[in-house]
């Protein structure tokens, strides 16, 4: 059996798809930077607190949405994008309180110093 040859095959270009989007370095390990560019990391309260806010925003969203849909007129194609955008917010509540109990439960077993802060989470 001849063995095959492969220079005829195109050549191969490595491309970092980071560098393509415009992520940098920082924003890809999670450090953000102030406004001088200097690197800041968000501490464990920041984090709660981002994520709640966000949770937050979310559910009066959602809310909104579901108000609106109840006061429409029903068509099928009204119903459906109205339907997918409401599921994307529930999806994202979801995520939104996944990661809020990850970090409680974090705080409760694995790093009970991490915060001296009471965060309160009401659905």
């Amino acid at each position: 059996m001849e063995a095959q040859t492969f220079s005829n095959l195109p050549e191969v270009e490595n491309v970092d798809i980071n560098d393509l989007a415009g992520v940098s370095k920082e924003e890809r390990l999670g450090i953000f930077c102030d406004e001088d560019g200097n690197p800041v990391r968000l501490t464990y309260d920041q984090l709660v607190a981002d994520l709640i806010s966000q949770y937050e925003e979310t559910i009066a969203e959602y809310r909104k949405l579901t108000e609106a849909l109840d006061n429409l007129s029903y068509s099928s194609t009204v119903t459906r994008v109205s339907l997918e955008g409401m599921q994307e917010k529930k999806d994202k509540l979801n995520k939104l309180q996944g990661a809020i109990e990850a970090l409680y439960l974090y705080s409760i077993h694995v790093d009970p110093n991490v915060t001296d802060k009471e965060f309160t989470f009401a659905e």
